[in-house]
């Protein structure tokens, strides 16, 4: 068991037990990828947390969609790079997002293309047989390059290319910070 050194963010926002160096850096990731969204420095803006499930990128992401939520106002006021716009965010559950799809609901897309933060999670556990979520997918990926996007995956890196397809794969790989975390145990385990 790891005993790190957390800092008080993570300690604060993430309240998450650090059982190995992966869960350690996507923590730290987390923290560098808050600070640069609080800042709207958009250097490195998409995060993707990518392993096996049970290993806390839920959790983390839903923390961020919190801590974004808490403090949007006080980001606003202390940083003029915001303009004037408040920043927001936006958490989504993938699966259920591809599900509205399916139903030709895709107000949700508009959402995605325009707020300051958007947080898609569990990318890759929808059932997509038609690939209408991947290609829909794919559309946000490519309109909110070089803006603050949380992608979680229990899909490892190596498999996007088979699994989505290159065009997808080269967008989340693309002006990213990649969290691996397949060697990760479950914290249910």
């Amino acid at each position: 068991m790891i005993n790190p050194c957390r800092t008080a963010w993570q300690r604060k926002w993430l309240g998450l037990d650090v059982t190995s160096k992966a869960v350690q850096r996507m923590a730290d990731e987390a923290e560098k990828f808050t600070a640069r969204w609080f800042r709207n420095h958009p250097n490195s803006s998409l995060l993707v947390l990518a392993g096996e499930y049970g290993t806390g990128k839920s959790h983390v992401a839903r923390a961020i969609h919190r801590f974004a939520t808490t403090a949007a106002w006080s980001a606003f006021h202390e940083n003029k790079a915001w303009g004037a716009r408040i920043p927001g965010s936006l958490y989504l559950r993938w699966p259920e997002v591809a599900d509205a799809f399916k139903e030709g609901q895709y107000g949700v897309l508009e959402d995605c293309f325009t707020e300051s933060l958007v947080i898609l999670d569990d990318v890759g556990a929808e059932h997509d047989p038609s690939k209408n979520a991947a290609d829909k997918f794919c559309q946000v990926l490519t309109r909110r390059e070089r803006l603050f996007t949380l992608v979680t995956t229990n899909i490892s890196p190596a498999l996007w290319p088979e699994r989505f397809d290159g065009r997808i794969a080269d967008r989340l790989l693309r002006n990213s910070v990649v969290v691996e975390l397949s060697d990760t145990r479950s914290y249910s385990l």
